[in-house]
């Protein structure tokens, strides 16, 4: 039988805007990421819907930024959250909830735009299936979820 401490629910993508008038991309990287400003790379790159020319970026954290636009934008897939939480957060003792209190309690000018939770399951036998989780959503508010779940179901 499947157990629930077999899973673990961690965040699979983060995007957080930050106003250029109060943050730089020093302050980002070294005072809410705590990672080194000199790890970074400037390179040209573009942000679908927004007018970002050009990106700051260590492994797949990223830091988009434009003369076209007033923000600067915060991307961390999956592969660049993992290794913050190796690198940054599991050496300090910190968790994901701890990094996001840091900032609603320390700064004002941001925007989380996305967060991606995933739940990895670690049991041989699945705690969650797929009949279930669509046995378990509200047609009124995931329709579009349902819809693609039973895409995968049909396969």
């Amino acid at each position: 039988m499947a157990k629930n401490e077999h899973l673990r629910s961690v965040f699979d993508w983060i995007q957080i805007q930050f106003d250029k008038t109060e943050f730089s991309p020093r302050e980002i990287i070294e005072d809410i990421l705590f990672l080194d400003y000199d790890l970074f790379i400037e390179n040209k790159g573009s942000l679908k819907y927004y007018n970002y020319d050009s990106q700051l970026h260590h492994g797949n954290i990223r830091i988009y930024y434009g003369a076209k636009e007033s923000s600067y934008m915060l991307v961390m897939s999956g592969q660049a959250l993992e290794f913050f939480r190796d690198m940054v957060l599991d050496p300090n003792s910190l968790s994901e909830r701890q990094f996001l209190n840091n900032l609603y309690y320390n700064y004002n000018q941001f925007s989380v735009r996305r967060i991606d939770i995933a739940i990895d399951d670690f049991n041989e036998t699945p705690y969650f299936t797929p009949n279930q989780l669509l046995k378990d959503l509200s047609e009124e508010t995931l329709y579009i979820w349902k819809k693609h779940l039973l895409q995968y179901l049909r396969r």
